[in-house]
Order: structure tokens, then C-alpha cells, then sequence
């Protein structure tokens, strides 16, 4: 991760001879983004889960132990530049998540970004099949 504080990656891929539809790099990029907002805003360990959804899409959820955000904060976490009161004192521009929103939305894909009930976020990306 970098300049990113020290992580540790849990992966569960049930999804591996899955296909979606996007560009490879730039869904790598979203999985960068997203995991580099773990890595600096949630600390720890952050965990990954590639799973088939019955109707052929893909989900992939990316969830860390961190403090979460206010529900407020949360509604606009994919505006360009928005940067919430947690982002006080860390490096970005407000760019990471409005990239994954653009690129989900150039790929058909569905974003979204929750509170974990006890604590952390979670995102989920919905990708359509290939």
C-alpha cells in the first residue's frame, strides 16, 4: 500500500472463473482506490469478498474495522473534492471515490456505502456479467 498506514488484506474470492463487464485496468483502479480509503481511514485489517450473485452479477465488498462515517458524510462520499471531517491531517484530493463512482457508472455497476452495524464501512460493488 505504500505510503498507506500498514494493513493486512483478507480476500475471500468465490467468485475466481467470474467475468464483468469493464476495462481491466480501471477496475483494478477502483479496487486500488477503494482499498487504499481502507488502508488510510480504517486501519488494520480490511477484509474482500468476490461472490456470484444468482442472476450472474458479481458483488465484491470491501469492509474495514474503522470508525466509520456520519450518515450525512456518507451521502456525499462520492462527490468530486468532498473529503469528510475523518480526512482531517491525510493526504488526497477528494478524488478516490468519485473515480469508482464514475467508473461504476461507465460499467453499469451499482456503489454503495454503509455504516457497518458494530463499526466500519463497507462498500459494495455490483458488477454486470461479461
Amino acid at each position: 500500500m505504500g505510503a498507506h498506514p500498514r494493513s493486512e488484506v483478507r480476500v475471500r474470492d468465490d467468485a475466481a472463473a467470474a467475468r464483468v463487464r469493464g476495462d481491466p485496468v480501471l477496475v483494478a483502479e477502483m479496487f486500488r482506490n477503494l482499498l487504499s480509503n481502507a488502508a488510510v481511514y480504517g486501519g488494520g485489517m480490511i477484509f474482500a469478498w468476490l461472490r456470484p450473485m444468482p442472476d450472474g452479477r458479481v458483488a465484491v465488498t470491501i469492509w474495514d474495522r474503522g470508525p466509520g462515517m456520519p450518515p450525512a458524510e456518507l451521502e456525499r462520499l462520492a462527490e468530486r473534492f468532498y473529503r469528510g471531517a475523518g480526512a482531517e491531517g491525510t493526504l488526497g484530493a477528494g478524488l478516490g471515490m468519485a473515480v469508482v463512482q464514475t467508473l461504476a457508472d461507465a460499467f453499469g455497476a451499482e456503489l454503495t456505502v454503509r455504516n457497518r452495524p458494530r463499526r466500519g464501512l463497507a462498500v459494495q460493488l455490483v458488477f454486470q456479467p461479461a
